[in-house]
């Protein structure tokens, strides 16, 4: 855990250490020993946890004395919530809703900080987006429609996330066989036809585009039957909401012992 000094003389920042393995991820949120050493000698006496929705402004409570009490707070959402991105007309693009991204995100949340990211199927960039606010490195956005490409950069910009994103116009399967790099998580979101979904998923592992201990999120219809893949790819939970399918596939790898 990284102990960071603030300006506010007696507070600071306690950033944990993600451990990631196949089986997924383990943090210290909080030593004892490590407090008393790196902050003061505290006797820590009570955790308690709320959700504040946007536009909510908490306040701590200043005690004094007797009742004196010291305050360990953790940040869980992300630097663009509440920002309105814009949309494209047509059926072609098919934004995720807010109940199935919220879905995704709770179940990636720890996938995503300091990670890179791949939205092979842009649109108008809300996952890769949604990425970036919630503490990823980089997302690369790919689309073949051009008016997705200008949405996607101007999306960027009212997010304040243009730094931190790379837009390609392309095939996104072309894309796939000549990248020549590999992503932490890669989201696959295409138009609900054909077999676009299927033929991403297989290149992805073909290419062995994720990396060790990545995971892959693929969005489609309820009915979709999407491919088992050769190892070290391993397709792993699926969650079900209404007539839109999350399935999961994860890279496995050499895991952590300790």
């Amino acid at each position: 855990m990284k102990v960071i000094e603030t300006a506010l003389e007696g507070v600071v920042i306690l950033e944990p250490e993600l451990h990631r393995d196949a089986r997924g991820y383990f943090f210290e949120s909080y030593s004892q020993k490590l407090f008393d050493r790196s902050v003061r000698p505290v006797r820590f006496v009570q955790d308690n946890e709320s959700r504040s929705s946007y536009g909510v402004l908490r306040g701590l409570h200043f005690q004094r004395g007797e009742h004196a009490q010291g305050k360990l707070v953790r940040v869980i959402s992300g630097t663009a919530r509440g920002r309105r991105l814009g949309e494209l007309e047509g059926m072609e693009t098919r934004p995720t809703t807010d109940r199935v991204k919220e879905a995704l995100f709770n179940i990636v949340q720890f996938e995503v900080p300091g990670r890179k990211i791949l939205d092979l199927f842009g649109g108008t960039g809300q996952l890769g987006i949604e990425a970036l606010s919630r503490g990823a490195e980089h997302c690369t956005f790919v689309d073949q429609r051009s008016d997705a490409v200008t949405l996607i950069k101007n999306n960027l910009k009212v997010t304040d996330l243009a730094g931190k994103g790379r837009v390609v116009q392309g095939d996104s399967l072309g894309f796939l066989q000549n990248c020549g790099e590999q992503f932490d998580v890669i989201f696959l979101d295409p138009p609900y036809r054909a077999d676009l979904l299927e033929r991403a998923v297989e290149a992805i592992a073909a290419f062995d585009i994720l990396r060790e201990h990545g995971i892959m999120v693929c969005e489609s219809a309820l009915d979709k039957v999407l491919p088992t893949l050769n190892a070290p790819y391993e397709r792993g939970k699926e969650y079900r909401y209404g007539k839109i399918k999350l399935t999961i596939y994860r890279k496995t790898g050499r895991e952590l012992h300790g």
